[in-house]
């Protein structure tokens, strides 16, 4: 199980320096400011930074992370969605642990005005794979989008589940103006999300498909999670398609 958190900011013309980027607001963990305060699930096991066009540097800070260093991150893009390349966006061996209570700030050195998103992994353990008897099922989902703030929508299954318990193990989302996706399970806490594909011919991002995470959620048939995005884009007329990987329990 892991949850999906984001940064976000839109930022006028800076001189040469470091800025710390926004909280998203949440409805599932506190957010406040430039902060987002650590909850249950502690451990940082994935980032994805879009530092805008002319982005150099993307680092996290919190109170336990300075006793060391500043966390960089090294992988990044600078526009939304490059095509043809494979993303990485999950690093479960980096496991960096936080203090539940603290608040986590993203920081960005900029040199002009930029558009600013990072979305980070936390998990409660390292996730471990899982493997067997996966099968993919295809979704759609149209949600009211907000740019740079989470959306929420209600997914639809293209094709009936039979009765029965089922283990998400992986997720594919495709969108031409999304940046992330998290599920919402009905009547869960965590958000295990990932990144979004900008159609049917891009990479999946490694991990993020066939039990390379671990179990995401559970649900019902008849519960199936519902579906929150974060995108570059507001009031896109976009039906987006989208696959749940999934093991009958």
């Amino acid at each position: 199980m892991h949850t999906t958190i984001a940064f976000a900011e839109n930022l006028g013309a800076l001189a040469a320096q470091w800025v710390n980027q926004a909280a998203v607001a949440d409805a599932h963990i506190k957010t406040e400011g430039d902060y987002i305060y650590i909850a249950d699930l502690n451990k940082i096991v994935g980032f994805y930074a879009l530092p805008g066009t002319l982005g150099e540097q993307v680092r996290l800070s919190a109170p336990s992370i300075r006793r060391v260093n500043p966390q960089y991150i090294t992988d990044f893009e600078t526009a939304v969605q490059s095509t043809g390349i494979v993303r990485r966006a999950f690093f479960p061996n980096i496991g960096l642990s936080l203090i539940p209570g603290e608040g986590l700030e993203c920081e960005q050195y900029v040199t002009a005005a930029e558009i600013l998103t990072t979305i980070i992994f936390l998990a409660g353990v390292v996730p471990s794979p899982v493997q067997g008897n996966i099968h993919t099922i295809r979704f759609s989902t149209d949600p009211v989008r907000t740019a740079y703030q989470w959306s929420f929508a209600e997914i639809t299954l293209l094709d009936p589940l039979p009765v029965g318990n089922y283990d998400v193990v992986g997720v594919r989302l495709e969108t031409t103006t999304g940046i992330a996706f998290r599920l919402v399970p009905v009547g869960g806490f965590h958000r295990p999300g990932g990144i979004c594909a900008i159609d049917m011919e891009d990479e999946d991002v490694l991990l993020q498909r066939y039990g390379g995470l671990g179990v995401w959620c559970s649900f019902v048939h008849g519960l199936v999670p519902g579906l929150e995005l974060i995108c570059s884009a507001a009031a896109v007329k976009e039906t987006i398609n989208g696959y749940l990987d999934l093991i009958p329990k």
